[in-house]
């Protein structure tokens, strides 16, 4: 056992120190730290090291922290005040504002013992119950949403595919760029975006307006008063699908495919030479066919479009075909020999011998002698198959 060295008088020094009210309870604590009376000293250098360790364990022994105070007993009496009124609690979540149709008066089913009919008999399985109510697919009804949370999408749900409608449609975004970046602010290009819905009679006149090339070779309108008037027709528009639903304006406002085409002759084609110099320009008009037509623009096109020709150009150029036979058909020139047929996809040895009328005395064979008609039916190749291979 570890010996501990003597403590000299100068650390009883300590002790009255030590509050009157904790002087019994330090002594007891501190007789059980001080080592005892009869032990051996050591050499200076150790026993200034105990010393020091020794010293620090009576500090903690003598401590002179008060009592801890016992646990007030909480009287009948308990003051309220310090509860907050129902009326006027702060914590309570203020009621959100939302046109979601909730669940509301919801009915439980009585208990068994709260029945007084005689002849009730209650249920020892659910197989025979009928299921009433349930909130299970309350969200999967549309109506339960409201309105403020109906998807509406940028462009419309259906691509404009007409060349004449695509044309119509372009110069008309180009024209109404040219008027947002001449009166719009920087923070205004959101106008841009505005819905398609527009009058019918605003929108052929924004049509027959005429779009030039200028002095420098840029797309501009022919007159200055062009620009007002289109920019009146912008505004005009943000205000009408905030009041109406986009569904009935957009009804009554395309134009026909036929009255496009009339526009499209109509037209000196000169308007296709004009230059998009201006990027904003640019910008606006591909946002505006976007929103107009359904026809993303890729940056790799849009940088390449130089005129308002090139764009057109563009959106006008069919779609590449999928698969070879969609190609052919395009064509016309094999579909028209009278031995030459094209077909979506191969032709199997099935198909071949369904053309003919005889598949179905080889699935009847096949059947009758209890044997896969299509596949292999999980017998697996022949045994002599291995053997010719040598395995």
């Amino acid at each position: 056992m570890r010996r501990l060295p003597r403590i000299s008088s100068s650390a009883s020094a300590l002790a009255p120190s030590v509050s009157t009210s904790s002087s019994s309870s330090a002594s007891l604590r501190t007789a059980t730290c001080i080592a005892p009376a009869s032990q051996t000293s050591q050499l200076s250098a150790t026993r200034s090291q105990a010393w020091q360790s020794k010293l620090h364990a009576q500090r903690r022994c003598l401590s002179t922290t008060a009592p801890r105070r016992a646990l007030e007993t909480v009287s009948d009496t308990t003051d309220d005040s310090y509860l907050l009124d129902e009326d006027n609690d702060r914590t309570r979540k203020p009621e959100i504002k939302t046109d979601l149709v909730y669940p509301r008066g919801i009915k439980a089913v009585p208990r068994d013992a709260d029945i007084t009919d005689p002849d009730y008999k209650p249920a020892e399985s659910g197989e025979l119950l009928e299921e009433v109510g349930g909130l299970a697919n309350w969200w999967d009804d549309p109506s339960h949403w409201g309105s403020s949370n109906r998807y509406l999408g940028f462009g419309p749900r259906e691509k404009v595919t007409d060349p004449a409608m695509l044309e119509v449609l372009a110069r008309r975004a180009v024209i109404e760029a040219l008027a947002i970046k001449q009166f719009a602010d920087l923070r205004a290009h959101k106008l841009a975006t505005f819905t398609p819905a527009v009058a019918k009679e605003q929108e052929l006149l924004i049509t027959e307006i005429r779009l030039v090339p200028g002095e420098d070779g840029a797309a501009v309108l022919k007159r200055q008063s062009d620009y007002t008037r289109v920019w009146a027709g912008v505004k005009k528009a943000g205000v009408v699908i905030s009041e109406e639903s986009e569904k009935t304006v957009s009804e009554s406002s395309q134009l026909d495919i036929t009255e496009a085409r009339e526009l499209v002759k109509r037209w000196n084609p000169r308007w296709k030479q004009a230059l998009l110099k201006d990027l904003a320009v640019k910008f606006y008009a591909a946002k505006r066919i976007q929103r107009l037509t359904g026809h993303v623009i890729p940056d790799a096109k849009l940088v390449g479009s130089i005129s308002v020709g090139s764009l057109v150009a563009h959106l006008t150029k069919p779609p590449k075909a999928k698969k070879l036979t969609e190609e052919l058909e395009v064509r016309g020139q094999l579909p028209a020999l009278p031995n030459v047929t094209l077909y979506p996809r191969r032709v199997t040895p099935v198909d071949k011998q369904k053309m003919v009328g005889r598949w179905k005395l080889i699935t009847a064979e096949l059947e009758k002698r209890e044997l896969p008609v299509i596949g292999t039916g999980g017998y697996g190749k022949s045994v002599e198959t291995k053997w010719a291979d040598g395995n």
